[in-house]
């Protein structure tokens, strides 16, 4: 009987150490540190004559539309319609410059298509800039069945620009510590790029954040060092901030979260007035009920001519975009 239970604990210990060991090879990386950030030459600059900065920002939810996070099988086919969606959108919107969250860079779950490169061919953009957020073997998720895992994860953030993009920093904000272990093991990161471009003379800071989700104590850290970076440049140069905030509009019945500790920097505006919330949505795309999704400025520097969401995009993503026209002072 002790022979049997000591054959059955060392199974146990043995079987305990391969899952370690697999977890800790799926949740490693595919590419080393140094490849998660780069600036893409696509073609060459040519002299720009606008005269206004057209700007837009959408989390593309790596182009599954509704089925985002869905255990469900979804054929390659789905995935190139949605594309050819959003390249048409993005030609139509005739953006300077468009940022992006939840942009895959050749993963399993959008079938291995880098969506950055397929969407930079439709808009005539001279840069890429991408910080890839999420780098792992496989992802065991959603849980079940396991055929619809995400697998192999290759993803992050990304700006395409008409100008060149003369320098640019990533900053990985604060991880939810709150959560266990082995969900931080196999989440993304949370970034913010920081982009810097020549418009008319004027040396503009684009900034494309992704904040925090599902833990507001985390999403209240990660927007401190956000509000930071955004004085840093405010009083010296024309910067946007733009991405999914993962938070509403500010709500004085309500316990303060991200935006409302952001409009306390000084110079921002929103291009979206916050009065104008209700018919300016942009989740879910489906049924819009709420607005996390921002484009803002320092209006010592810019002013705003136009912005609105452009609820045309349709389920391309389960977020809709936004598109501003600004002008500098």
């Amino acid at each position: 009987m002790i022979h049997l239970l000591k054959k059955g604990l060392a199974l146990l210990a043995v079987l305990s150490i391969s899952v370690v060991l697999l977890a800790a090879y799926m949740s490693s990386s595919n590419l080393s540190k140094e490849s998660h950030t780069e600036v893409i030459d696509y073609s060459e600059s040519i002299e720009s004559r606008d005269s206004t900065l057209k700007v837009m920002t959408f989390n593309i939810g790596y182009l599954s539309g509704m089925t985002n996070n869905l255990s469900i099988h979804r054929e390659s086919q789905f995935f190139a319609d949605q594309l050819m969606q959003a390249k048409n959108l993005i030609k139509v919107a005739n953006a300077n410059v468009v940022s992006f969250q939840e942009i895959d860079f050749g993963a399993s779950r959008s079938f291995h298509v880098d969506q950055l490169d397929s969407i930079a061919s439709a808009g005539k953009f001279v840069s890429g800039y991408k910080s890839i957020n999420w780098d792992k073997k496989y992802v065991p998720f959603p849980y079940w069945p396991p055929s619809n895992h995400f697998g192999q994860m290759l993803s992050g953030q990304a700006i395409l620009s008409r100008y060149p993009i003369e320098t640019d920093t990533t900053i990985i904000l604060n991880p939810n510590l709150s959560a266990p272990a082995y969900y931080r093991a196999f989440y993304l990161n949370r970034l913010l790029q920081i982009a810097e471009i020549n418009f008319r003379g004027s040396q503009v800071k684009i900034m494309n954040v992704h904040l925090e989700a599902f833990d507001k104590k985390t999403r209240l850290k990660q927007l401190e060092i956000v509000k930071r970076e955004f004085e840093k440049y405010a009083s010296q140069q024309p910067v946007l901030l733009m991405g999914d905030f993962n938070s509403e509009v500010p709500d004085r019945s309500a316990e303060r979260d991200a935006i409302d500790l952001l409009m306390e920097a000084k110079w921002i505006t929103s291009a979206i007035p916050f009065d104008q919330e209700l018919e300016n949505r942009t989740f879910s795309s489906e049924h819009p009920v709420r607005m996390i999704d921002y484009i803002f400025y320092n209006k010592n520097y810019f002013r705003c001519i136009d912005a609105k969401v452009l609820n045309e995009a349709g389920p391309i993503s389960d977020h809709l975009p936004l598109w501003a026209e600004l002008e500098t002072r």
